[in-house]
């Protein structure tokens, strides 16, 4: 197992000293994790217009890359836990170029688009939040959340500007053209920062002190099966998929519900930027109220962000402030959660394990933001409407968040120690 401790004694300038760097590079893995979700809504309805293919089987190709994270995530977990985050998302991000612009390659037959976003899929959790936040817990404690928040704030650049971009390439060029050219940026810019920011692998030299202790020794945290036996593990994973699946079906379907309303294509898609610069400033809030509040509470609250997103949809007629309060909510939450999940799962879990507890966690909320795009498709394509999955959804997201709200308190590890049931 090559992760080294974390110092909870090391001060948080002396985190931030050299972490800084790692940081930038999380930011640009951040960006091209999440290039995907804001592409798909704008590849919509020129794949229903060019090649028949409906919502449902458009926006399966989030469920495809979100099945990967559940069934090939625990694996990839496992190797990070040996090879270090750092090495596994340089291996995965030199070949994930090729095989997103490959995607451009699909049709007519749906197989094709299927086959394309299985083989993303596949390279998809080493370049995720999985080898993210494993690199940010290594080098962070004392100010771990607001360094998540930070890295992680590549979702909402992301999320701000692929919307308009691929609108922008279909109207020049193609929809083709978009895998092409964010493939192309993926490998001349992304992938130069990430080798330049992340070649500087060893936490900082106050972690260090306790070197000549066998590594396992010195990390505090469950194992893998102590995890899974945890009533904390099921109430997290359960709860944070609930909002994983709101922001989903948000993500995707927000542009079409709005083209329903009346609204044009360019229109839409501005407001569904909207969600990037939210998604940033909610990530932002969410890492520095996880420094001061019990993480249990800021996890609760934070459920009732889609919620009422959700609420405000049943009642979409495209109304500006609708449309505004709508992405920002969802963006937010978005942030929010993406805080949420990884710092929980250090903090209840430990390190000792980080990279198979968080993959299996991970796996839960990623399966859960890909399936309910593809359900909601699905209610629309039968329905006509999405109001059946907006009312199921807000219950689930209030049971959600009882269930964070029973939490027990985030336990202090020292190294050996394993959380309580």
């Amino acid at each position: 197992m090559s992760t080294s401790a974390v110092s909870v004694d090391a001060p948080p300038v002396r985190e931030w000293a050299r972490g800084w760097r790692v940081v930038l590079a999380v930011v640009a893995l951040s960006i091209t994790s999440n290039l995907h979700t804001g592409a798909l809504g704008a590849l919509m309805e020129p794949l229903n217009s060019g090649f028949g293919w409906s919502r449902a089987q458009v926006s399966s190709a989030l469920t495809i890359i979100c099945l990967g994270v559940l069934l090939v995530g625990p694996i990839a977990g496992a190797v990070m836990d040996r090879i270090g985050p750092r090495k596994l998302a340089l291996i995965c991000l030199a070949i994930y170029p090729l095989a997103f612009a490959a995607v451009g390659l699909s049709g007519p037959g749906i197989w094709s688009w299927y086959l394309g976003w299985g083989i993303v899929s596949l390279l998809y959790p080493g370049i995720s939040s999985l080898t993210q936040t494993g690199v940010i817990t290594q080098w962070f404690d004392r100010r771990r959340g607001m360094a998540l928040a930070l890295g992680l704030t590549g979702a909402g650049v992301s999320n701000a500007v692929t919307p308009i971009l691929v609108a922008q390439i279909i109207g020049v060029f193609d929809w083709r053209a978009a895998f092409y050219i964010l493939g192309g940026c993926i490998f001349m810019f992304v992938l130069p920062i990430v080798v330049l920011f992340l070649h500087d692998h060893h936490p900082p030299a106050g972690a260090r002190k306790a070197k000549a202790e066998p590594v396992r020794a010195a990390v505090a945290g469950a194992s893998v099966g102590e995890a899974l036996r945890n009533w904390t593990f099921w109430r997290i994973g359960v709860s944070i998929s609930v909002a994983s699946a709101a922001i989903g079906a948000m993500a995707i379907h927000l542009q079409p519900i709005m083209r329903d309303a009346g609204l044009d294509a360019a229109t839409a898609a501005g407001y569904a930027a909207l969600m990037g610069p939210a998604l940033i400033g909610g990530r932002l809030l969410g890492g520095w109220l996880l420094d001061i509040l019990p993480g249990k509470l800021v996890a609760a609250g934070s459920l009732f962000l889609p919620a009422t997103a959700c609420l405000l949809l049943l009642f979409y007629n495209g109304e500006p402030w609708m449309s505004v309060t709508v992405a920002i909510f969802a963006g937010a939450a978005f942030g929010l959660e993406s805080d949420v999940l990884p710092y929980l799962t250090g903090r209840y879990f430990g390190l000792r394990r980080y990279g198979a507890i968080f993959a299996l966690v991970y796996g839960l909320y990623a399966a859960a933001f890909g399936l309910a795009p593809m359900i909601a498709g699905w209610v629309f394509d039968v329905a006509g409407s999405y109001d059946a999955a907006l009312k199921v959804i807000i219950a689930a997201l209030l049971v959600g968040a009882a269930l964070l709200a029973s939490l027990p308190p985030t336990p202090t590890l020292a190294p050996g120690d394993q959380p309580e049931p």
